[in-house]
């Protein structure tokens, strides 16, 4: 089991290398740097499942700010959903190593064919940056997911912590697009900041919003305000609440116990979400 885990961490710091588009504003600081390190130790190590693929890629793709790692999850099957997981601690240390195993977890137990990209990250890029280069992300996905068992009119975007206002963003550039079907949108603990708070037209004529918030604290006041506004502009949502109190989005990025629930529940919701259009369920292969 050592050398196994072993084997792992050396592959996951791997991915690493190059994983980061070279458009930046300036660099961060030692103790950040320190932070992302710790945390990706942190996942590396962590207890949870690390439930095995039928397929796992890693992909360079070109972005309007270079080229951008990303990686591919099959669990096995057909015509399964898809999910693009937009990771984030507020987009300082969210990446295809501390989100690795939640994007097994999810592919496994929706099942579905996850993409996980990794976005830029501040203070090094801006947040117009990031959300150019998911977009890009989604546009590869949708041309390609198919040879991965993933069926290009079921997706759902995951976005977790800042990445909501970019799964936000995305479903609107989708807005008149026949040729992807949008199923809806997962929002785990959004963190917006007032002036991100999108206006009414930015959130009518969108797919169903799922909105995952805590108990309380200030990122509870987030989600009210979020689901406020997406009833104003009329967008089917719902707003659920998790039974956990704290910083969901750093438990989320670690994979901790306490929050293996949550990544569960997230699979629910899109299975739920994608009825109807998947095929083949996936094959156990835990």
């Amino acid at each position: 089991m050592m050398v196994r885990t072993t084997l792992h961490a050396t592959l996951l710091l791997l991915l690493l290398i190059g994983c980061s588009p070279t458009s930046k504003t300036r660099s961060a600081d030692p103790a950040l740097q320190q932070l992302r390190e710790e945390q990706r130790l942190l996942a590396i190590y962590s207890t949870n499942p690390l439930p095995r693929m039928e397929t796992l890629e890693q992909r360079r793709i070109e972005t309007p700010h270079g080229q951008m790692t990303l990686q591919c999850y099959a669990p096995g099957g057909r015509d399964l959903p898809v999910i693009l997981l937009l990771p984030s601690i507020d987009f300082q240390s969210g990446d295809v190593v501390t989100h690795d195993r939640i994007a097994r977890t999810l592919a496994i137990d929706t099942p579905a064919v996850v993409i996980l990209p990794t976005l830029p990250q501040t203070p090094e890029a801006t947040l117009q940056t990031s959300i150019e280069v998911a977009a890009a992300a989604l546009d590869w996905m949708t041309a390609r997911v198919d040879r991965l068992g993933g069926a290009t009119n079921c997706l759902t975007i995951v976005g977790e912590g800042a990445a909501a206002l970019h799964a936000l963003r995305l479903a609107a550039m989708q807005r008149g697009h026949n040729d992807t079907a949008l199923r809806g949108l997962v929002l785990v603990t959004p963190v917006l900041r007032p002036y991100a708070m999108p206006a009414a037209n930015e959130l009518n004529d969108l797919p169903e919003i799922i909105i995952l918030s805590p108990t309380a604290g200030v990122d509870r006041d987030t989600a009210v305000a979020l689901a406020t506004a997406i009833d104003a502009a009329g967008t089917p949502h719902q707003m659920r609440v998790q039974p956990v109190d704290g910083a969901l989005r750093l438990d989320w990025a670690l994979a901790s116990a306490e929050i293996y629930d949550t990544v569960l529940e997230v699979a629910r919701l899109v299975r739920r979400l994608a009825a109807g259009c998947s095929g083949d369920q996936a094959s156990e292969t835990f």
